[in-house]
């Protein structure tokens, strides 16, 4: 299959959504492979049989490697899906360097608990070699399922991008992100009809968000939208991302920064909220947002805008 590369920075990105959401899976399957060892342990020794138990325990260290190394593919996955993007010559090798670095620490973990063990008791390890050359055979159904993970990746990604021109698309405002999370906004409340979009600048506020917990959950958010990743139409100083803005001529996103400025007294927030506005107009696509002076100065420039609010009380 003819995997194309892609942009280190956006590469980069997508692997820091992809790490996101696979530190609680790591967790998890540490916390599983320590139970799932110390029952291997305890049926080892009911056997009564001593040779038993070195296969027991690298049979455990072997499934959790391969735990590990799929649920680090899916993560990959996804989180190439939520960028739209289909995974290429970057992900096979993140996968590949992830399954060659985690059989060599289970392996290398295996080998220690076995030498501290004989040093301790003073027992036979005569079962070690062959046990650590079968690690990597062992363990390989995992790569090639992981990378069976990435090619269906790639399969989906095509087929959206088939369907993806004839639907309606919605730019999500950084406060929406902030409504979803704080189910201030259900997601159920958003619009089913087409697929959602973002630009640098919601991605760029999120990773703002000084409180550690609360941006892992607006990025996983963002990243459960599966939201295309639109270049900004103009570039602005200080603010825009080179290699995410186009040089357009400026002028609707002057207007659009102008008008906020008179609605909001010249709020600081107002260069990216005019950028984020001038996307959802220049494409066509309906913004999303709780920013009642956004909506009204994307509607003054024909903008489409559906308007999220707090109930009355």
């Amino acid at each position: 299959m003819n995997i194309s590369k892609m942009d280190t920075a956006r590469h980069k990105e997508i692997m820091y959504h992809a790490e996101v959401q696979f530190n609680p899976q790591r967790i998890a399957l540490g916390d599983r492979h320590d139970r799932e060892l110390r029952e291997a342990r305890f049926r080892a020794r009911q056997t009564h049989n001593a040779a038993a138990m070195l296969p027991a325990e690298a049979a455990c260290s072997v499934a959790h490697a391969k735990a590990l190394v799929v649920a680090r593919a899916k993560c990959i996955a996804d989180a190439y899906t939520a960028f739209n993007e289909p995974s290429g010559r970057e992900a096979e090798v993140e996968l590949a360097t992830f399954f060659a670095m985690t059989v060599a620490a289970r392996k290398s973990s295996f080998q220690g608990e076995v030498e501290l063990r004989r040093m301790r008791t003073g027992g036979p390890t005569n079962q070690l070699v062959p046990l650590l050359r079968g690690f990597e055979r062992d363990a390989n159904p995992a790569l090639l399922e992981g990378r069976a993970i990435l090619d269906r990746q790639r399969v989906e990604m095509r087929n959206r991008a088939q369907t993806a021109a004839i639907k309606t698309k919605y730019v999500v405002d950084t406060c929406v992100f902030n409504w979803l999370a704080d189910s201030l906004v259900k997601k159920s409340a958003l619009p089913s009809d087409g697929g959602f979009a973002i630009t640098h600048i919601q991605v760029d506020e999120i990773n703002k968000t000084k409180d550690e917990e609360r941006r892992a959950r607006l990025l996983l958010m963002q990243a459960s939208l599966h939201c295309e990743l639109l270049p900004t139409q103009t570039v602005v100083l200080d603010v825009s991302r080179i290699d995410h803005a186009k040089l357009g001529d400026g002028k609707l996103f002057t207007s659009l920064k102008a008008e906020l400025d008179i609605l909001n007294r010249n709020k600081n927030n107002n260069v990216r909220d005019a950028l984020i506005a001038e996307v959802a107009i220049a494409n066509g696509y309906t913004l999303l947002t709780a920013d009642g002076d956004l909506r009204l100065a994307t509607e003054k420039y024909d903008g489409k805008v559906i308007f999220f609010s707090l109930p009355s009380s």
